[in-house]
């Protein structure tokens, strides 16, 4: 395939064989993972997904609100079964404008804007039909 008369066809085939992978993200999924561990009061203000070449999903997530509920969110990746090994990348003051023009932000008493890493780990289809009818049993 890297011969010089296939080098065409090869990136070709990659480029699709990325496009079907970005195309394989469930965000769906990931707003619903996202939806158990999100404390009140914190804001997932991005999302950026990447696809490994070895097919593993990181996650780069950018957060706002009181630090104490983010600092929450992190514990709760922690334990979720979904996100693997979450990671602080950053934390700032979180800037707040003034209403007056020409005004410089002020930090939000409490409030911080965190970065986080993690893998992310979406369960096959027919593992997640099995844990649902396992809990539909137990009920």
């Amino acid at each position: 395939m890297r011969q010089p008369q296939n080098m065409a066809v090869l990136d070709r085939s990659q480029f699709l064989n990325g496009v079907f992978a970005r195309k394989g993200f469930s965000w769906t999924a990931v707003m619903m993972d996202l939806e158990r561990v999100l404390p009140a009061g914190v804001q997932v203000t991005s999302i950026e997904p990447a696809i490994t070449k070895d097919g593993d999903v990181n996650i780069r997530l950018r957060v706002s609100g009181d630090r104490d509920r983010a600092v929450q969110l992190v514990q709760n990746l922690e334990k979720s079964q979904r996100f693997i090994a979450p990671r602080l990348v950053s934390e700032s003051a979180q800037k707040q404008q003034n209403g007056r023009a020409g005004a410089l932000p002020v930090a939000a008493p409490g409030a911080v804007e965190f970065d986080i890493l993690s893998g992310y780990n979406p369960l096959p289809e027919a593992t997640a039909s099995k844990n649902r009818s396992t809990q539909e049993a137990a009920r």
